[in-house]
């Protein structure tokens, strides 16, 4: 079939360009061309121009066959990304963000169609469009620039399909073409709108319901960089949300993604508290999304004045900032309200220092001198009822105690001594036979919701390594003290000649405890710990200038501060501190059964002397007793001599502890005794 050509080849073109168009729009054949009236022909009208030889027939100029190629070659984007539209126009798996997307290129067809109307027009009758500077020229720039938009979204939704974007990841990727095409008009124009749009979507329907309640809207819950997990209360504020791909951040927000975090995370466990209670903030919704729009098209007036920079193409930071800021403040201000007001816990802390750190020295004192059969025994003798309820007794009822009333005494896994080598990574010592309540027993407490997430399991059991710490401490000072009282007293002055060297060494080991006790309270726990107290107490005051991370990342700090300033947590210096503490030990378990038949006794009974006579010719008989004195000394005078050289060394090269490991050095040295050589 021959096909007619119009005399007017400009208006040629004209038709062509509503050709192509309404062929891809559902209007195919629609055409003011008179000499075609069957639809058919207007797909042969378009094959004859992709026919090369055709042009030997007609007096066609190449600029003509050049617009008339690119126009066919739009045409058939144009069909692509419109199959592409009408199979996934109604797909909601998919996110808001890639619905939003698919309307954008809609929009676009809509836009395109109406501009080659508008062009068909002005070629058809430039009479009645005098104003318009139309011509071929001016067409072709526009059709190569419309060609290369298309080409780009089909780039684009290849992309899509091939890399699985939604949500951040696929505006990520518009704004990545966006940036790489800044000199393109048509093409910038086209894809800042849909980036500009995308963003918007993604800030009202997925960022602000976790703003504003804490919360993951369920039909955007694939385009949130925020996933939620399974998991149990006392892992809400670690666990229960977490970013899960930093690639499908938008990048506008990945400024301010751990505030969001945290923002989200405090109304969630606000609402828990609550009862899943709407958390109510002082914010004005429609100001705020007005805000957040003139924040993402901030950059609009200076787009297309001749820049195309990434600082021109990027949205206003600091007007973002405010708007986040503005949820993140009193998201976090009404958490800490829960915290400090409601859950109280400066309260906690302060009976934590009672009890974990051994404020309340009077009632322990008091329960160590009632539960003194207990501690002394061996683990399988021990009536651990019996000794919770001289603890509640003694401890827990006499302070008043409001949080803590459920603490428990338990029987560890392993000794004290060998927590501190598994703490540092060192194999332990064992258990000597059953083991010994004093080296075993521990302290107990599980804190309720939201104080766990306060409290975790880590701090936790940080905490109870410094309580056995102090704990061991008071009960090797006790036996040592009760040595004296019950055992060394009752020898007559003749009898205890054949103690001196006990004295002595007895001395020596009370004098380095007496030392360690008093810097623990003085360096450690004072300052330390109530500088943190005091800290809250701040944070209590001004509750909107500090997230709780910060809080937790603080208390975390100042428990690693008492562990290493306490020498359990430093490599350098827990192996010479274990060794003097074994060496107490041994040395007061030893004595304690040596002088049990006195122990057992009251002064002045009558069996007393015949029991003194024993002990004495036991010990001249006793070979081993004099190797195991000599060999305890040496030990305890060693232990020390290497712990003050290591942590002389520690404080001349880690200022940030010079001036704490100074002031022990010089008090645990005794004027010079241990570094003047005269103990080696």
């Amino acid at each position: 079939m021959v096909h007619k050509l119009p005399k007017d080849v400009d208006t040629a073109i004209g038709f062509l360009i509503q050709d192509v168009l309404f062929s891809f729009v559902g209007h195919a054949g629609h055409f003011i061309l008179e000499e075609v009236h069957d639809p058919k022909n207007a797909s042969a009208f378009r094959e004859l121009y992709l026919d090369p030889s055709c042009y030997a027939h007609f007096d066609i100029q190449p600029p003509y066959i050049r617009v008339v190629k690119d126009l066919l070659q739009v045409g058939n984007c144009f069909k692509f990304l419109e199959s592409y539209v009408a199979q996934n126009a109604y797909n909601t798996h998919n996110g808001v963000i890639f619905e939003a997307f698919i309307h954008c290129i809609k929009e676009l067809f809509t836009f395109w169609a109406l501009k080659v109307q508008y062009y068909e027009k002005i070629f058809r009758n430039p009479t009645d469009y005098p104003s318009e500077q139309f011509n071929l020229q001016t067409l072709n720039i526009k059709v190569q620039d419309y060609l290369l938009l298309f080409q780009e979204l089909i780039n684009l939704v290849n992309a899509i399909k091939k890399k699985n974007l939604k949500g951040g990841h696929l505006i990520n990727e518009v704004y990545k073409v966006e940036k790489l095409k800044g000199g393109i008009t048509i093409c910038l124009k086209e894809f800042v709108h849909i980036r500009k749009t995308l963003s918007l979507v993604y800030f009202k329907k997925v960022l602000l319901p976790w703003l504003l309640y804490g919360r993951i809207a369920r039909n955007a819950q694939i385009d949130f960089f925020i996933k939620e997990n399974e998991c149990g209360k006392e892992h809400f504020w670690d666990t229960k949300f977490v970013i899960e791909n930093t690639l499908n951040i938008p990048f506008f927000l990945y400024p301010f993604r751990e505030r969001i975090l945290i923002a989200g995370k405090s109304l969630y466990i606000c609402g828990v508290l609550g009862e899943r209670a709407p958390v109510i903030l002082d914010i004005d919704i429609d100001s705020l999304i007005v805000d957040a729009y003139h924040a993402i098209d901030a950059e609009s007036n200076s787009v297309f004045s001749g820049g195309n920079s990434l600082v021109e193409l990027s949205p206003n930071l600091d007007l973002l900032d405010g708007v986040i800021s503005s949820c993140v403040l009193q998201a976090t201000s009404s958490f800490h309200s829960q915290l400090f007001d409601k859950y109280d816990l400066i309260g906690v802390c302060e009976e934590m220092c009672d009890f974990f750190l051994l404020r309340k020295s009077i009632s322990f004192g008091e329960f160590f001198a009632l539960a003194e059969g207990e501690l002394n025994c061996i683990i399988p003798k021990l009536d651990l009822p019996k000794l919770q309820m001289l603890f509640e007794n003694t401890v827990l009822r006499k302070s008043n105690t409001m949080h803590l009333s459920e603490l428990k005494l338990t029987i560890a896994s392993s000794t004290f001594i060998d927590r501190m080598l598994m703490l540092n990574n060192e194999r332990g010592m064992g258990i000597d036979g059953d083991g010994r309540v004093e080296d075993l027993l521990t302290i107990e407490w599980e804190p309720p919701f939201p104080l766990n997430l306060f409290f975790n399991h880590t701090l936790m059991d940080k905490y109870k390594i410094i309580f056995r710490n102090l704990f061991y401490i008071k009960l090797l000072m006790r036996s040592l003290h009760l040595l004296n009282e019950r055992g060394f007293k009752k020898f007559k002055y003749g009898e205890m000649k054949k103690f001196n060297m006990v004295f002595v060494l007895r001395s020596q080991m009370l004098q380095f405890l007496n030392v360690y006790s008093s810097y623990l309270y003085q360096e450690v726990v004072l300052e330390d710990y109530y500088g943190f107290i005091n800290y809250l107490k701040r944070v209590s005051v001004n509750q909107t200038s500090i997230t709780f991370d910060d809080v937790i990342r603080k208390h975390s700090e100042t428990i690693d501060s008492m562990c290493n300033k306490s020498l359990l947590t430093h490599r350098e210096l827990f192996t010479p501190l274990i060794n003097l503490l074994h060496s107490c030990l041994n040395f007061t378990v030893y004595f304690r059964e040596l002088f049990s038949p006195i122990l057992q006794k009251n002064v002045g009974s009558i069996d007393d002397a015949v029991i003194r006579r024993h002990i004495i010719e036991d010990l001249e008989n006793d070979e081993s007793f004099s190797v195991l004195l000599k060999r305890t000394i040496k030990t305890l005078n060693t232990s020390v001599y290497i712990f003050l050289e290591r942590l002389t060394s520690v404080t001349n090269r880690k200022p940030s502890t010079a001036a704490t490991f100074a002031s022990l050095a010089n008090r645990a040295n005794m004027n010079g005794f241990y570094t003047s050589g005269r103990v080696m």
